[in-house]
């Protein structure tokens, strides 16, 4: 990984890992639609406005934070209250985003690049490069966005993972492995899609409901 992209603030995923209060949180994007030297941690860490991408990845990444946590609310409600500069960072900020494709060009339009180039590019380097930062952040669960993103990290696995264990409309869970540990691993359609936000999240939600993550340390269980 390139410092531009990575953990968002390493000191508190740290404190996150130690407290076990709050889910850590890897998303795994397509892309970065900028120039180079964009830098996509400081993006984020500052603001993280971009149509509705982080807007929907701020509210996913809130309910696979503290989904049944005693002490956290994670109704629709309450995580679209995250679609501010404000509400992105101070969530985001216990995340790690990585883009498949570190090496963004444009297409013909100008805007988007095809998916199909995008499976095409993704390098076993890449692969590897991807799967040593998965293995050295040990998050407590993987959120992809978009379907290239899942069919790119499949690409040159000995045994790729096998057919989705739980499913529902959008969201689907798998089971990744990387060496010795099992990642939860979960794909949703990209956040920029032209998708309900309110069907997507309760979609997630509903997905979460029939899968097991790892256990949040609630203050009453402290002792």
């Amino acid at each position: 990984m390139t410092d531009r992209e990575g953990i968002i603030k390493p000191e508190t995923w740290v404190a996150d890992m130690q407290e076990g209060k709050i889910r850590r949180v890897l998303v795994i994007l397509k892309e970065a639609p900028c120039r180079k030297t964009f830098n996509l941690v400081k993006h984020i860490s500052e603001d993280g406005s971009r149509g509705n991408t982080y807007n929907n990845v701020a509210m996913w990444v809130f309910l696979l934070q503290n989904f049944k946590s005693d002490n956290v609310t994670t109704s629709y409600k309450e995580a679209i209250k995250l679609k501010t500069a404000e509400g992105r960072t101070k969530c985001l900020v216990h995340a790690a985003i990585i883009n498949i494709s570190d090496n963004w060009q444009k297409s013909a339009d100008g805007k988007h690049t095809n998916d199909k180039i995008l499976f095409e590019n993704h390098t076993a380097e890449r692969q590897q490069d991807i799967e040593d930062f998965i293995y050295q952040i040990e998050p407590d669960i993987i959120l992809c966005g978009g379907k290239v993103v899942v069919k790119s990290l499949h690409k040159f696995r000995e045994k790729p993972v096998k057919l989705p264990t739980t499913s529902t409309k959008y969201a689907k869970a798998y089971a990744y492995r990387i060496k010795d540990i099992i990642f939860p691993f979960i794909s949703m359609p990209h956040p920029n899609a032209h998708i309900s936000q309110k069907d997507m999240y309760k979609d997630l939600l509903s997905l979460l409901d029939k899968i097991q993550l790892p256990k949040i340390v609630n203050p009453n269980e402290e002792a």
